[in-house]
């Protein structure tokens, strides 16, 4: 089966599918983001840095490096989701 490839030029702007509702996976990776960054922050704050030998750190940085980006992410794919939506317009109406 053949694909049904598209020229796209450089001035076309890129849209998405109209989400209806909210988008459970995207809410779901930023409240994993949001605990795991309130989790390693904790850590950190209630034990103190001075008890933790300098290996003991390292799955605390781990779980803050991989928070931070999830949240990053997850920040970058909610942009897309609210701006590059297709908007619903009907003929004679404006935009809503």
């Amino acid at each position: 089966m053949p694909l049904n490839w598209m020229p796209v030029k450089w001035t076309d702007k890129p849209q998405l599918p109209k989400a209806e509702g909210r988008i459970e996976a995207i809410d779901l990776a930023r409240g994993l983001a949001i605990g795991l960054m309130i989790i390693s922050h904790a850590i950190s704050g209630l034990v103190g840095i001075r008890n933790v030998p300098d290996w003991g750190m390292v799955p605390i940085h781990f779980l803050t490096k991989f928070s931070s980006s999830l949240f990053i992410m997850v920040f970058g794919i909610a942009l897309a989701v609210a701006f590059l939506c297709i908007p619903k317009v009907t003929i004679g109406q404006g935009a809503a």
